[in-house]
């Protein structure tokens, strides 16, 4: 049952009217986007994130082919609570569950899964794991365990290591300039050996100032890239196509750098 199943169910949910009940246009609308925000987080594997606003969505508009998307969202990070809501689908949806025989069979592999980890696979959605599983909290310790870590992570290190090589090239820098300065002052009775001593010392210390800001502007923005990609994988309702960052090296008099550019 992949994901396609799991939308499918949900927006006859959402759309088909219930016999005795009232549509309430705004409700349903509130429904949705709460629906939308989390197949959006499944699409990108934030679980936790996913399971909120199914939740949420199922708050306002209870309908049981949501408890089957809430549940298919727990599979990757609670197997017991997948459990608790694939038994609630089935018992609510009743003879209406097109795919009851499919579900069932979901449910006792992963019945069998809860029981050799050696689980609480019983555990009523009100109970502390359920809170735990399902609350805002949970859902920031998933995110912060999953495809973030290594974003975020990464995203530091670079940064700090584009600062340590962009200190190194301020350095040179500075030791370039106080090397001309010795070379203007040794101009008026220093021998041409000496000089070309200093001549040289200067120059190497420029190449290696501008290699530390070169190197440092580009290791920076590659950190700052990673950390913004994990910024905006957490914000799954901006539009994919809106979003760019374009980076390239930019020269002017005696100067070479990185510039960059974003639209989000």
């Amino acid at each position: 049952m992949g994901p396609r199943v799991c939308l499918a169910l949900l927006v006859t949910a959402l759309l088909g009217p219930r016999p005795g009940q009232a549509k309430d246009a705004a409700t349903t609308e509130l429904a949705r986007k709460h629906f939308e925000l989390g197949s959006a987080f499944y699409r990108t594997s934030n679980y936790r994130k996913a399971v909120e606003h199914f939740q949420k969505s199922y708050e306002l508009s209870p309908r049981p082919a949501l408890l089957f998307n809430i549940a298919r969202a727990f599979e990757p990070v609670d197997v017991q609570q997948a459990v608790v809501f694939y038994r609630r689908y089935l018992a609510e949806a009743g003879s209406e569950a097109e795919n009851r025989s499919l579900v069932q069979a979901r449910l006792d592999n992963l019945q069998q899964q809860a029981t050799a980890s050696g689980g609480n696979e019983g555990a009523p959605p009100g109970s502390p794991s359920a809170e735990k599983s399902g609350g805002g909290r949970g859902a920031d310790e998933d995110a912060a365990s999953g495809p973030k870590t290594w974003r975020t992570t990464a995203g530091w290190i670079l940064l700090a290591g584009g600062g340590a090589a962009l200190t190194t090239g301020i350095i040179m820098g500075a030791l370039a300039s106080s090397k001309a300065s010795e070379y203007e002052e040794a101009k008026l009775d220093q021998p041409y050996r000496v000089l070309s001593e200093l001549e040289d010392s200067g120059q190497t210390l420029e190449t290696w100032q501008i290699a530390g800001l070169v190197v440092g502007g580009t290791v920076i923005a590659a950190g700052a890239g990673l950390l913004l990609w994990e910024r905006m994988a957490e914000r799954p309702g901006a539009s994919a196509a809106r979003r760019r960052l374009i980076a390239a090296p930019c020269t002017g008099h005696h100067h070479l750098g990185l510039c960059a550019a974003g639209q989000f």
